[in-house]
């Protein structure tokens, strides 16, 4: 059996057609290995290709893992010995250093427990982005629980479906409760629970393997899921992030996500496991862009994350201070990239809500530009494993289209309480 293929040179490349000799070879082989398989079912990647496939996409790579065997609190606890004084939150005039946040969350850890909080609890947070939130969200690792952020402003029927699904026994609140009907779980004033100074003791129940947070997805596609993240998943996604990004201990992080998306654990973290100051807006600031630009001027912002839209509207001279900016959420506005790199370090993120934040990043560089306009995901950070599949699960070839699938130390372990959508989706 022979075949020759005619091909236009100004079309395609020699390598191009090559490789459709190969692929056309691997099919055929995998036909008379397989002759009662259905054609959909037979494969034109063969063993070298399918090495390469994995390499790219990093499967097997976790020796490289960033950091093992720690919880997120666990390296908070180690950052605060060493970097005591150094600022972890401004708050407008409010400020507190590393030993006096770590200080209240203890105090508010002890008091959760003292309320029942046992571990692997589920405790709902319906507090608006604030260094009360931040203490919080601690306080209930500290003491094994489970982190679920609340967004204020979502509707009540939205926050009360959260709030049933999740089987949640406490919600956290300060001074606005939601007002929704038929929950169970009770609303606990987070004033009330920092005031008893009696109980300040060092804590820290959660485990490496341990949930540290379930984060709800949007409803996009249907109701939302909830989603649960181990404590060492997200501590290798954030040292990986800190190196990618060169965080040190003297820079300043925005919080600018809203607390029910995950890019806020990973601004909040980035600098609070790196010893860097965390700057907390007022919603006033994130809806004023005058005022946001004016923000980042007196704080000194240096690493921000943003929406690529939200950075559109910006004046790029407001970014002076900015030493690593990080858009994700969708693809970057190719007008904004070419005048923002080179001037400063600028990268693309990519992550669902199923794995701990961030998935994969590409460092966009100027010179990039001069061979492509279509914008990478970049490749998975340390840890991770991504390959792409066809309709049938299976490895899609070099250069063809597939739905991105991920493995590795930060992947979800499954949905809340969804069995059936977890066995077809965490295959």
């Amino acid at each position: 059996f022979s075949l020759d293929i005619t091909f236009n040179t100004d079309l395609f490349k020699e390598s191009t057609i090559k490789k459709i000799f190969i692929h056309f070879g691997n099919l055929l082989e995998s036909a008379v290995h397989n002759p009662m398989k259905p054609i959909k079912s037979l494969t034109i990647i063969g063993a070298e290709e399918q090495k390469a496939l994995f390499q790219l996409g990093g499967i097997n790579q976790y020796q490289h893992l960033a950091i093992l065997n720690k919880t997120i609190t666990g390296v908070f606890s180690e950052i605060t010995s060493t970097l005591k004084d150094n600022l972890a939150i401004r708050e407008g005039e409010t400020t507190l250093t590393y030993e006096e946040l770590d200080r209240q969350a203890n105090i508010m850890a002890r008091h959760l427990i003292k309320q029942g909080i046992k571990k692997g609890a589920i405790v709902a947070c319906f507090i608006p982005k604030s260094k009360e939130l931040l203490i919080s969200l601690l306080a209930i690792m500290k003491a094994g629980g489970i982190y679920l952020p609340l967004d204020v402003n979502l509707p009540s029927n939205r926050l009360e479906y959260i709030l049933n699904d999740s089987q949640c026994k406490i919600c956290l609140v300060t001074n606005q409760q939601p007002n929704i009907k038929s929950i169970t779980c009770a609303f606990l004033d987070f004033s009330e629970a920092v005031c008893d100074i009696s109980i300040n003791k060092l804590i820290d129940e959660a485990k490496p393997a341990d949930i540290a947070y379930m984060i709800y997805t949007s409803g996009s596609t249907g109701m939302p899921k909830g989603v649960l993240l181990k404590h060492e998943g997200f501590v290798n996604m954030c040292f990986d992030q800190i190196r990618l990004f060169e965080v040190k201990n003297r820079d300043s992080v925005l919080w600018f996500a809203s607390p029910s998306f995950d890019a806020s654990l990973s601004e909040i973290f980035m600098a609070l496991l790196s010893g860097a100051t965390l700057i907390i807006p007022e919603k006033e600031d994130i809806v004023d862009t005058f005022n946001f630009e004016k923000l980042l001027e007196e704080s000194k912002t240096t690493i921000l994350t943003l929406p690529p839209v939200y950075l559109h509207q910006l004046q790029k001279s407001s970014l002076k201070n900015i030493k690593t900016l990080i858009t994700a959420g969708e693809p970057p506005i190719l007008e904004d990239v070419k005048e923002l790199a080179g001037k400063l370090n600028y990268f693309n993120a990519y992550g669902p809500t199923e794995t701990s934040v961030c998935a994969t990043v590409f460092k966009i560089e100027p010179e990039f530009f001069a061979s492509s306009r279509e914008m990478p995901i970049g490749k998975p950070i340390n840890g991770l494993g991504i390959v792409l599949l066809n309709e049938n699960k299976e490895l899609v070839a070099m250069g063809h289209k597939g739905e991105i699938a991920i493995t590795g130390i930060g992947l979800a372990p499954s949905y809340w309480n969804k069995p059936e959508l977890t066995a077809e989706k965490f295959t």
